[in-house]
């Protein structure tokens, strides 16, 4: 709510104390096309290939590490 001449004749608004007198602008950014694939964004294309060749080489190593696991082969809940 704005203090302008009319509502100051009918209200009493007191001043505030801390107005320094500072504000901020700042221009909104103009709304760019959606697109497909916006997520991949903020980073680059370099580390999106480090994080996939990351997820293959730990899947493959955890595939190897089960078959060789003699755990890995026991059913705990056999259906017999």
């Amino acid at each position: 709510m704005t203090i302008n001449f009319a509502r100051e004749t009918v209200i009493h608004f007191t001043k505030p104390y801390m107005n320094l007198g500072i504000g901020i602008l700042f221009k909104l950014p103009s709304t760019m096309p959606t697109r497909l694939f916006s997520f991949m964004s903020p980073l680059d294309v370099d580390i999106w290939l480090y994080v996939m060749a990351a997820y293959i080489v730990v899947s493959i190593t955890m595939f190897i590490v089960a078959r060789f696991s003699p755990y890995e082969w026991r059913n705990p809940h056999p259906c017999e």
